[in-house]
């Protein structure tokens, strides 16, 4: 009888097998992009992006992000466009804080 593993099947893995980590804690460090995923529906929201970084250490993070500046940053990205080095920054406007890519 044939293992699944004989069957030759790739399933393309829609999410990043590490930890997550919030984007208040990865600001103002260089960082390594590695991957994005776009239009991720959680339970805090529907279109949010999933980020895959490496931080300086060399560990692997996930992050969920809908902030505006990362988002249209993103979506000008290609597939070859990763990985990049970016640091994350904060802009604090009114009541809100946004994020961006410098």
């Amino acid at each position: 009888m044939k293992t699944f593993a004989d069957l030759n099947i790739d399933v393309e893995q829609d999410f990043f097998v590490c930890a997550k980590m919030s984007m208040d804690d990865m600001l103002n460090q260089k960082v390594v992009v590695l991957g994005a995923k776009k239009g991720i529906k959680t339970r805090m929201g529907d279109n949010r992006y999933l980020l895959h970084v490496q931080l300086a250490d060399g560990t692997e993070v996930k992050t969920f992000t809908t902030a505006r500046f990362i988002k249209a940053a993103i979506d000008q990205l290609n597939d070859d466009d990763y990985p990049f080095e970016t640091t994350i920054k904060s802009i604090k406007t009114d009541n809100k804080k946004m994020y961006k890519f410098t």
